[in-house]
């Protein structure tokens, strides 16, 4: 699913270039402030939540592939990821190395699928109605100052979140075809099923929570240097309360985006920053332990060790095509 197409910023830009009557420019004008920012809202969550499973089931799968190099008699299928991923141990034994099959390949981009399809679809469709219940009733004349719009993005992400079973996230980032449990699995169910059963894990959803929180933390930060542009503050006031017409903006929050979006050395720090969150690692450490049965200590020197790649370049390119135009 393409999140700039799923939002009509452009369309609206062009329309405002080329009529004249003022009040349907107005009218134009209200519909991109509702569109551009539930746009960046839902970039917000989304990249947080993408990296956030991202980091989870590479650690799983990593926990996975050194579980099978030190036990080959049990693993006899060779995966498609022979040509991409070696293990520090596969590199000195490769006659013994043993890799998942097609079933629990298939089975973690499926995890990482769902958000960014069915999953981002209902985020989106949430984003839009909490941004519109929010910014429909701000004056487009309205000064606003960096704290401001914290707030108003606050209580988006609370209109967003509230009033969730168990909790708020789970709807965008859940599988929901194994919600009956089957008694006997194959190995991409089972895979499935021992990923949700993390996902779902409260340690996780708190964790998913402070990488969402980091998200939109950069946001703001750009806003902030996007405000500066406009006018240093005086003697009296500082940045965080230089105040501006939200008309004004408007087109500070399609800046943003279309930073993101265009430059992927820009996105590249955005996942980075998302990645070097403290709690990510502790918890896909963990899992790492769980899907290799090794110590906590053999995790922390070796759950990324079969990857030879960053994760964050990787989502760049993901999510830089999902943004595309």
């Amino acid at each position: 699913m393409n999140i700039n197409r799923s939002f009509q910023c452009e369309s609206i830009l062009q329309k405002l270039s080329s009529i004249s009557d003022s009040t349907e420019k107005r009218q134009l004008w209200e519909e991109l402030k509702i569109e551009c920012f539930a746009r960046l809202v839902t970039f917000s969550y989304s990249s947080a939540f993408v990296l956030s499973l991202t980091e989870l089931v590479v650690s799983a799968l990593s926990g996975k592939l050194y579980y099978q190099s030190q036990h080959p008699s049990e693993n006899q299928s060779i995966g498609a990821f022979a040509t991409t991923i070696k293990s520090s141990h596969a590199e000195s034994t490769q006659e013994n190395f043993r890799l998942l099959s097609r079933d629990v390949q298939m089975a973690c981009l499926d995890v990482i699928r769902f958000t960014t399809e069915t999953g981002l679809a209902n985020l989106i469709d949430d984003v839009r109605q909490a941004t519109r219940s929010i910014f429909s009733r701000i004056s487009l004349q309205e000064n606003l100052d960096v704290n401001d719009l914290i707030w108003y993005f606050s209580e988006i992400r609370h209109r967003i979140e509230k009033n969730r079973s168990s909790s708020p996230l789970l709807k965008f980032v859940r599988l929901n075809s194994l919600t009956r449990r089957p008694t006997t699995f194959n190995l991409q169910q089972q895979f499935e099923f021992e990923c949700i059963e993390m996902i779902e894990n409260e340690n996780f959803q708190r964790v998913l929570k402070q990488i969402v929180d980091q998200s939109f933390s950069n946001i703001f930060d750009e806003f902030a240097r996007e405000m500066s542009k406009i006018g240093r503050p005086t003697d009296s006031t500082s940045l965080d309360e230089q105040q501006i017409p939200l008309a004004k903006i408007i087109p500070m929050s399609n800046n943003i985006y279309s930073k993101y979006a265009n430059h992927q050395q820009q996105m590249t720090l955005h996942f980075q920053s998302l990645a070097c969150r403290p709690e990510l690692h502790e918890f896909t450490k963990n899992a790492y332990e769980l899907f290799s049965n090794e110590s906590v200590e053999s995790a922390s020197r070796t759950a990324f060790s079969l990857f030879p790649f960053g994760s964050s370049m990787n989502l760049t390119s993901l999510f830089q095509s999902m943004m595309s135009p």
